[in-house]
C-alpha cells in the first residue's frame, strides 16, 4: 500500500513538473498571429457588417486574414458541427496550431452551454447576434450580455456558461495547449450519443496543425534547395569559361 502510494505521489509530482514546464514553454515561446492585429480586424468587419450573411462575413474575416498571413491559413477549409457542454454549434478553423488557433463559431438557433475548462487564453469577437456569459467563479449569478462589435476575453482555466442567439457569429483566437481541449469536445460528442463529429473535428484540426508544424521544415528544405542550385550553376558557368 505504501509502495502504491508512493509511486502515485511520484506521478502526481511529475505531471505537475511537466504542467509547469509547459506553461513556462506557451509563456516563452513566439506566435504566428498577433492578437492585437486580430482584434481590430475582428471589430472592424462586426461594426460593418450589420445585416450581412454569415457566410459573407465569415469570407471578409478569411480574406482579411490571408493578406496578413498568406499560407499559414489552410487551402480547405470547412464548418464542421460541434457539441459540448450543452452548446451546440458549428465551427470554423481558420487557422490550427497546437499552441494557437484561429476558429468562427455560429449558432443556427439559441443555445446554451458550459464552456469547460481549457488551458487556452481566448480572446472573441461578436461579429454578429449576442453572447450572454455567467462567470462560475461569481458569487452571484450576474449575467453580461456582449453585443455585436464587442470583445470578450475567456481565459485559462476560467468556467462560465455561454448563451448565443439565434445566428450568432463569434470569432476567437487563441493562445495555449490545444490538445487539452479534446476532453471537452469528446465528452461532449459521447453524451450526445455521437462520436463522430468530434473524431471529425479532431481530426480536421490535427491535419492543419500537422500541415503548419511541416511550413518551416518545406521551407528550409527549399532554401538549402535553391542554395544547392546556386552552387551549381556558379560551377558549371566556371567550368565554361
Amino acid at each position: 500500500m505504501a509502495l502504491f502510494s508512493l509511486k502515485t505521489l511520484r506521478n502526481i509530482c511529475l505531471l505537475w513538473l511537466l504542467c509547469l514546464a509547459m506553461q513556462r514553454y506557451l509563456n516563452w515561446k513566439s506566435y504566428s498571429i498577433v492578437a492585437k492585429d486580430f482584434k481590430v480586424m475582428t471589430t472592424k468587419l462586426a461594426v460593418g457588417s450589420g445585416e450581412t450573411s454569415i457566410p459573407t462575413t465569415v469570407a471578409k474575416l478569411e480574406k482579411s486574414l490571408r493578406r496578413d498571413y498568406g499560407d499559414k491559413l489552410s487551402d480547405k477549409i470547412e464548418w464542421l458541427p460541434l457539441s459540448a457542454g450543452g452548446l451546440n454549434l458549428r465551427v470554423l478553423f481558420l487557422y490550427a496550431d497546437w499552441t494557437e488557433y484561429i476558429a468562427v463559431f455560429a449558432s443556427a438557433t439559441k443555445t446554451v452551454g458550459n464552456s469547460g475548462m481549457h488551458w487556452v487564453n481566448s480572446t472573441c469577437t461578436v461579429l454578429s447576434g449576442n453572447v450572454s456569459r455567467v462567470p462560475h467563479v461569481s458569487d452571484t449569478a450576474t449575467s453580461s450580455l456582449i453585443k455585436q462589435g464587442e470583445i470578450f476575453r475567456h481565459g485559462q482555466f476560467d468556467r462560465s456558461t455561454y448563451e448565443l442567439s439565434e445566428n450568432a457569429v463569434v470569432a476567437c483566437y487563441g493562445r495555449g495547449f490545444m490538445p487539452a481541449s479534446s476532453l471537452w469536445i469528446v465528452s461532449g460528442s459521447l453524451a450526445n450519443g455521437d462520436p463522430w463529429p468530434a473524431m471529425k473535428l479532431l481530426y480536421a484540426y490535427s491535419k492543419m496543425a500537422v500541415t503548419n508544424m511541416a511550413l518551416p521544415v518545406v521551407a528550409h528544405y527549399r532554401q538549402v534547395e535553391d542554395w544547392f542550385k546556386n552552387m551549381a550553376k556558379e560551377k558549371w558557368t566556371k567550368a565554361e569559361l
